[in-house]
């Protein structure tokens, strides 16, 4: 799930990763990490964001993947590095609960973050929209869920994991299928 106020452009870092590479997405900075979150104009509609995809490589081989390319030129993924390298721009966070001002931070300086509403049945076993509510309250562009709207059901749990955003009027309420 996306969230509607993220938007692939580059006059967000996080959002220019959507239709971009490593080497246009930075633009004038001299790598991905310094690209200015303001550096181009006008956002398009939160439905441009839609199908948009962002691949990264293995970790295993993240290091491989920018020798010799720094800053991932001419590179086409982007990797999951420390917010202190010049190759970071997309950031994979577990658990939103105990991580919520960090990705807030991440977030503000134009990052793009993906976090998770649920792991491990857990939260639909209990019904639990903590998690949920965490990732949704920490501004993380995209939320990843095992128990999407008509999502398979085969242990008959009856939970669907849903932002506020993603149906209108739903709020974030377990709901039955």
């Amino acid at each position: 799930m996306i969230s509607p106020d993220w938007t692939p452009t580059r006059s967000r870092r996080s959002a220019g990763i959507a239709s971009s590479r490593p080497t246009t997405f930075a633009g004038r900075a001299p790598h991905c990490a310094k690209a200015s979150p303001a550096a181009v104009g006008r956002r398009p509609p939160a439905r441009a964001a839609r199908c948009c995809w962002c691949w990264t490589p293995i970790a295993a081989f993240e290091e491989a993947y920018r020798v010799g390319h720094p800053s991932l030129k001419g590179r086409v993924l982007f990797g999951l590095y420390a917010e202190d390298q010049a190759e970071a721009a997309v950031f994979n966070i577990q658990d939103p609960r105990p991580e919520e001002a960090r990705i807030k931070a991440l977030v503000a300086q134009g990052f793009l973050v993906r976090t998770r509403s649920d792991a491990d049945t857990s939260e639909a076993r209990n019904h639990d929209l903590g998690r949920l509510k965490s990732a949704e309250q920490s501004g993380a562009q995209i939320i990843s869920t095992d128990y999407y709207p008509g999502a398979p059901d085969p242990l008959d749990l009856k939970f669907v994991a849903r932002p506020s955003w993603f149906a209108p009027g739903e709020g974030l309420t377990p709901s039955v299928r």
